[in-house]
Order: structure tokens, then sequence, then C-alpha cells
């Protein structure tokens, strides 16, 4: 695998779950790469965690009578806006560690490992 390559798959890591692209590849020959996988993966994770929140709060707002489906749509419009911008926030501070070489951890999720590197 060449260095190019290593850094396409890194590139990959941070776009939601194009991560698996670099895990099913040979991801084993860059300690660097395992690091943006995990990072990658943390980060996937999260955004899929938000989405079940940001839905699964919603849902139940709506069960509150008469108001329940305003209240809930401006729930999920905010809360889900946060939620995507706090995600492109942390794709692109990945994408920047990745274009200039170094392993840096994302704010917040970063300190967690799913892939071992």
């Amino acid at each position: 695998m060449n260095e190019t390559e290593i850094k396409t798959f890194g590139f990959c890591a941070y776009l939601g779950p194009l991560w698996l692209l670099g895990l099913f590849g040979e991801y084993k020959t860059s300690r660097w790469l395992r690091f943006h996988l995990n990072q990658g993966a943390c980060l996937f994770i999260a955004e899929m965690m938000a989405a079940v929140l940001v839905v699964g709060g919603a849902a139940l707002l709506k069960l509150i009578p008469v108001a329940g489906d305003i209240i809930s749509a401006v729930f999920a419009w905010l809360f889900g806006a946060a939620a995507v911008g706090c995600a492109l926030y942390l794709s692109v501070y990945g994408m920047m560690g990745v274009n200039s070489g170094k392993k840096r951890q994302l704010p917040i999720i970063g300190g967690f490992s799913v892939i071992e590197y």
C-alpha cells in the first residue's frame, strides 16, 4: 500500500461509514492509518448515537397533547442541526490531521478506542 492510498483511506475514515473501506483494506500495514480509522469509527458511532437521541427525543415529544407536534419539530430541527454541525466540525478537524500527516485526537470522542492501533 503506497502513501497516497493510505492518505486516501485516512480521508475516507472521517466520512461516515466509509471508514470501513480502510478497515477491509490492508490497514494493518500502517499504524498511522489504524489511528485515523479508529478516530473515524468513534466519530461514526457518536453520529449514530446522536441520531438515535434526536429521533427518539422528537418521538417522545410528539406524545405531548396539543403542542407536541410543534415542540417535536423545533427540538428535532435545533438538536439535529447541532449534531450535524458538530459532526461536520469533527470530520474537518480529522481530515486536517490526515492532510498534515499528524495523529491528532478528535475533541471529546478521540480518547476512545474501537480499533487497536
